[in-house]
This record gives C-alpha cells, sequence and structure tokens, in this order.
C-alpha cells in the first residue's frame, strides 16, 4: 500500500518525465541484476538509494542518470572530441610563439 501511494505521490509531481519509485527487486529487474547485486552496489555506494526504516527506494529517474553515467561515447564521438582537442592545442601553441 505504500509503495503505490508513493508512485502516485511522484507522478503527481510536475515534471518531463514521470518518476517512479522502485524497489530492491524492481531495481535488479529494470538494471538485468540480480538481487545480491544491487545489494553490493548500495553497499559500495554505487547506487543512488533512500532508506526508510529497513527498506530501500530507488528512484527511476536517479537511476537513469546513473546508467548515463556509464554511457559509453561513441566512435565518432571521441573522434570529434580529438579534432576538437587538437584544434585548440594547435592553435595555443601558435599563439606562444
Amino acid at each position: 500500500m505504500k509503495e503505490s501511494q508513493m508512485e502516485v505521490e511522484a507522478k503527481s509531481s510536475p515534471s518531463e518525465t514521470t518518476e517512479h519509485i522502485l524497489t530492491v527487486q524492481e531495481v535488479a529487474k529494470f538494471l538485468n541484476l540480480a538481487v545480491p547485486t544491487v545489494y553490493s552496489k548500495v553497499s559500495k555506494g554505487e547506487l543512488p538509494f533512500t532508506k526508510r526504516s529497513k527498506h530501500l527506494y530507488f528512484s527511476s529517474t536517479d537511476l537513469m542518470e546513473y546508467l548515463k553515467i556509464g554511457r559509453r561515447k561513441s566512435k565518432s564521438e571521441v573522434e570529434q572530441k580529438a579534432v576538437v582537442y587538437v584544434s585548440n592545442t594547435k592553435k595555443g601553441l601558435r599563439n606562444g610563439k
């Protein structure tokens, strides 16, 4: 009952994406991890969570941010960043001479 009440409160908040409050089991399914792995990541401080009494709760938007932070850049993104870096470095060298 409490969990569905939290979801309703989260849904009623004005935001572009709907935030859901998830349990450990739901997070495991969401991240495609085993439940013990979720607990391990929580104890290491890798996953954002909220603790109320003995229960852990997770925000779906926080978990999406967690996934985005771990995102690897594509080859083209890395190449583009390298070109910008090299062009800026060359400009800096020319200004120094």
